[in-house]
């Protein structure tokens, strides 16, 4: 029996440095299903094109959508993080939001399945979600948007060339556990004071959803799907997690008093393995449950910590509503 093990699907994706297809420079998706499909954007009003009696709808143009789940890691990450937020290729530990943002080029997508590869030019990420539960690998699931190119190529076009360091072999995934053990943690507590161990809160779920400001609607240009940034390319962040037990009413005094709150989490398997989030500026969600219940799910509303150099919270001295620092 042959001990060769024969994948028959496999992805990467690249940060692109123009509008054409990457072949250099690429990071393995250690992808757990590929949502996307192929659309093409209809054309209702045939009459503005002169041709109001004909048979088959005039086809817009050629989309690829939908969600790409995966197991989370410092790696694989990257090219996705560095889009969502708007950083250079080259940054690889620090992300965060503080100004406006106007991406022009896209993503490189390939996927590769037993018959051929599938390159996708100028993919745009609509949303990333982070989430995880108790005994649970964390999760991401990135929501993408608009294509320009679409080629079907042959199984040995898919890329050979990976960033170096990060792009070929994903690191190791994290994990729930990682919260808690020896180094890492789940936080929270007023911007009164920084947080530290005595902040520790121990949690059974947790869900980060950034929605990035691209959107559905396109620059008007036939064949060149560059997605306008909603709310003037302002992203919006949203965080809620749930508390296995409870005998205190600490969340629903918090939510009472308007208390303005910072959340510290952090993701810790090894020292070149592990992702600190921050959230420096936080208030409950009105609609935290006052019933006497065991457990206890929370919403946070999340917003920005100041503008230029003014701070809400002095803890935390980023403008950002949230932050990642990757150790990788």
């Amino acid at each position: 029996m042959s001990s060769t093990v024969k994948v028959l699907k496999k992805m990467a994706v690249a940060r692109q440095a123009a509008t054409a297809f990457m072949t250099t420079d690429f990071f393995t998706v250690p992808f757990l299903s590929d949502g996307t499909s192929k659309k093409y954007d209809p054309i209702a009003d045939e009459s503005i094109f002169g041709n109001p009696f004909m048979n088959l709808p005039l086809q817009g143009n050629l989309t690829q959508e939908g969600s790409i789940d995966t197991n989370l890691d410092v790696y694989s990450s990257l090219p996705w993080l560095q889009m969502i937020f708007d950083q250079a290729d080259t940054e690889y530990t620090n992300f965060r939001f503080e100004t406006e943002r106007d991406e022009t080029t896209g993503l490189s997508l390939a996927i590769l399945n037993s018959v051929n590869c599938l390159q996708y030019a100028n993919i745009y990420p609509k949303s990333l979600k982070i989430s995880g539960g108790v005994n649970d690998i964390i999760k991401s699931a990135i929501d993408v948007t608009a294509m320009t190119t679409q080629v079907r190529a042959a199984t040995s076009a898919f890329p050979t060339s990976f960033k170096a360091t990060y792009g070929e072999v994903p690191k190791q995934p994290l994990t729930f556990p990682n919260l808690g053990g020896t180094n890492g943690y789940f936080r929270i507590g007023p911007q009164s004071a920084a947080l530290d161990s005595g902040d520790d809160l121990n949690i059974e779920s947790f869900e980060i959803e950034i929605i990035t400001g691209y959107s559905d609607q396109r620059y008007n240009s036939r064949g060149i799907l560059t997605p306008l940034f909603a709310g003037g390319g302002r992203p919006s962040v949203s965080l809620s997690f749930k508390i296995p037990r409870y005998s205190a009413e600490t969340f629903q005094n918090y939510r009472d008093d308007w208390t303005k709150l910072q959340i510290e989490l952090y993701l810790y398997s090894d020292a070149t393995n592990a992702l600190k989030i921050q959230f420096p500026n936080v208030v409950l969600d009105a609609n935290l449950t006052d019933d006497d219940i065991t457990g206890q799910d929370i919403t946070v509303s999340v917003g920005r910590n100041g503008i230029n150099t003014t701070y809400v919270n002095s803890n935390m001295t980023f403008w950002s509503p949230i932050k990642m620092i990757l150790t990788n």
